[in-house]
């Protein structure tokens, strides 16, 4: 051990000063050296808010038993429960919670050790930033353009925030001439908030075009003040509604938009013939639909034929973006599709068959896949159809 090493040395030492006669005695230390490692927050804590100093002891040799106390800027009275804290385990920290709200600035912590009896005591002062105050909240607007005519289309624009703190929160609303023209306010809280503008005025008639200003101010325990500011375009344009039908022939689905399996395709003719090799056969169309602001139905129709006998599933439906199937057929089975409606008849003469109404997840963007799914007996294909109904902005 450390202490027996310098025991022996020492007895060296004086011995030899007795036999030289010349040689006067040293004079023996009461422990080891140690220092304090002080650990300031980093990023630096904000005035008016708690926060953590953490300090331990240092030494070549470990002992435990030793206590640490803080002293903040100069003072003489250790800082409010943070007198003589007990590390425990050698390395570990004490930590030191700071209740006392400082200004923002420079500022000093002293901590001092009190050693054990193997460790001689130290201190050390480090200086540290306090941060200006600042409120922690965050406003958010939901559109940029609303359209307030009442047809279900961003008829209202949300404007809502989130506060980390206590604070309360208040809403204004600015017209185009630079006039208040509506104040929301939110109670002191530490909750979200929202309020929907309709934009229009207290008659209920819808406001004048145009660029309009838009502030949330929260204001925090200590009146610290946080404004975020936004601009929200008021348009009275519409939804105008139309219908659209694409047609494709049947052959097309191997023209380089659509696929198939199981399908055959006479280059002579303009229809597709799917034979349902090993239970059945698909062919699919791609189209590319209106570039709109809304869409409210797709359609999928097919011009064939199918004689249908006992257990067919012969379909007419569409490809189900959201199943988890790849685009490509043959397909594992109908799961990939929805929209199904049967194909064909008992008789096998030719007549138009159409899918249900759908929408959600039966488009990608403005790709829309309609699918014929035939088992049992052949099915042939002459000509295929895309009804979509979609909507546009306009007066």
């Amino acid at each position: 051990m450390p202490r027996a090493r310098r025991t022996a040395r020492l007895t060296t030492i004086l011995l030899g000063a007795t036999l030289l006669g010349t040689m006067a005695a040293p004079i023996a230390r009461a422990g080891e050296i140690s220092a304090v490692d002080v650990v300031t927050p980093n990023p630096a804590p904000e005035a008016n808010h708690t926060f953590n100093i953490a300090a331990r002891p240092l030494s070549n040799v470990q002992d435990t038993g030793g206590t640490l106390t803080f002293y903040l800027d100069g003072s003489v009275t250790p800082e409010d429960g943070c007198s003589a804290l007990d590390p425990g385990a050698w390395g570990n920290y004490a930590y030191c919670a700071v209740g006392t709200l400082l200004d923002a600035g420079f500022h000093t912590v002293k901590v001092e050790y009190t050693g054990t009896a193997l460790i001689d005591p130290s201190s050390r002062e480090v200086e540290f930033t306090v941060a200006p105050d600042v409120v922690h909240a965050t406003a958010f607007q939901q559109y940029l353009t609303f359209y307030p005519v009442k047809d279900g289309y961003r008829d209202k624009v949300i404007i809502s925030g989130e506060r980390q703190e206590p604070s309360t929160a208040t809403v204004r609303i600015y017209a185009p001439s630079g006039s208040l023209i509506k104040q929301v306010g939110f109670a002191d809280a530490s909750t979200p908030f929202a309020y929907a503008w309709d934009g229009r005025n207290a008659a209920g008639a819808v406001r004048a075009e145009g660029k309009y200003k838009i502030t949330v101010t929260f204001i925090d325990a200590f009146d610290n003040s946080l404004t975020a500011v936004g601009f929200v375009t008021l348009s009275r344009k519409k939804l105008i509604w139309h219908t659209k039908t694409i047609e494709r022939t049947g052959k097309s689905a191997d023209d380089g938009g659509g696929h198939f399996g199981g399908a055959y395709v006479f280059a002579d003719k303009s229809y597709i013939k799917i034979i349902p090799n090993g239970g059945d056969g698909q062919a699919a169309w791609d189209f590319t639909i209106p570039s709109a602001v809304a869409y409210d139905s797709l359609v999928f129709k097919a011009y064939a034929k199918h004689q249908r006998s006992t257990g067919d599933t012969t379909s007419v439906g569409l490809f189900d973006f959201t199943s988890g199937c790849s685009l490509g057929l043959p397909a594992p089975d109908t799961t990939c599709f929805g929209g199904l409606h049967p194909l064909g008849n008992a008789s096998g003469t030719t007549a138009w068959f159409r899918s249900a109404s759908v929408l959600s997840g039966f488009r990608y963007g403005r790709l829309v896949t309609g699918v014929v799914y035939g088992t049992k007996k052949v099915t042939y294909v002459y000509k295929v159809q895309l009804v979509v109904k979609y909507a546009t902005l306009g007066y």
